[in-house]
């Protein structure tokens, strides 16, 4: 976990440096929760977590990321 930790900390602030709007970056890390669900249908595996609320954070994200953009 540390080293995951050190690999995503710094590499996040450079994408957050990098690109024009910040809230991307936050939206592509919000997406870790379609990752997980996509990853335990390949591989048959029962997801007993409440999906919709992890993607309806995910929904809101994108919305909030769309309308800045207007």
């Amino acid at each position: 976990m540390a080293v995951a930790w050190l690999l995503h900390t710094p590499s996040k602030w450079v994408a957050i440096t990098l690109i024009e709007n910040p809230a991307y970056v936050t939206m592509i890390g919000l997406t870790a929760s379609l990752w997980v669900l996509l990853f335990y249908k390949i591989t048959g595996r029962k997801e007993t977590a409440d999906i919709w609320s992890g993607l309806g954070i995910v929904a809101c994200v994108a919305i909030l990321v769309m309308f800045t953009q207007l």
